[in-house]
């Protein structure tokens, strides 16, 4: 089974590639951020690809003047496909806006829960998960906290917290089978200081972004 869907899973890639992608701008389909962020999410560009792919994606969100386009369906994947590839800043610059369509619009609006569309002003639900996907990237973007795909059901995992902004702190845990996995960090005059749990019986893999192995401290030890 494993060799029959992997093979079909290529050929599919293949087919699909050959169709919707434009190798000489790198777009896929329209070139929208949908268009692209799906693919790209989902790991159907050849690797070679991916940075071209990526760049794109922050182009245009900038051009929208840090605006997403995206419907509903789309909006996830605009958002992991930046987070998994490391523009957690470029996702910070979208959440910031408070002007329309954003997330700092609803709260500049007077909301204390999410509209069911962007205008907060339409008669729709005010209390809609529709547009909940930021609430991911709050855990495996800022807190980063992932699973590790060696390690089913967070036997083992991932900690990679992306630091962007103005964000001075973020406390972040999830609960799994084997205990609470805490990422918290808050950084003050060019220190960051990450407070980390992992669980007994699990393994981490932690990410510390520093620029140098040297400015790191464990316990206030140089590791």
């Amino acid at each position: 089974d494993i060799n029959y869907y992997s093979l079909l899973a290529e050929k599919v890639k293949k087919a699909f590639n050959k169709k919707y992608f434009n190798a000489g701008t790198n777009q896929y389909a329209t070139g929208s951020q949908t268009s692209n962020a799906m693919p790209l999410y989902m790991g159907m560009a050849d690797p070679d690809r991916i940075p071209a792919i990526l760049e794109n994606i922050v182009k245009d969100v900038r051009n929208h003047n840090n605006h997403l386009t995206v419907g509903e369906v789309g909006l996830r994947f605009l958002i992991q496909s930046l987070t998994k590839n490391g523009r957690s800043d470029v996702v910070f610059d979208m959440t910031d806006k408070t002007d329309y369509p954003s997330y700092g619009g609803q709260i500049e609006y007077g909301l204390t829960s999410l509209s069911e569309v962007w205008d907060p002003g339409a008669v729709y639900s005010l209390n809609h998960c529709m547009l909940g996907h930021i609430e991911e990237w709050f855990y495996n973007g800022l807190g980063g906290i992932n699973p590790d795909p060696d390690g089913v059901g967070f036997k083992k995992f991932i900690i990679k917290p992306q630091v962007v902004g103005d964000i001075t702190w973020v406390k972040c845990s999830y609960k799994t089978l084997y205990g609470d996995i805490v990422s918290n960090w808050h950084k003050n005059d060019g220190i960051l200081n990450m407070d980390v749990t992992v669980p007994v019986n699990t393994t981490a893999q932690v990410y510390v972004p520093a620029e140098k192995p040297c400015d790191i401290t464990e316990n206030g030890n140089q590791i």
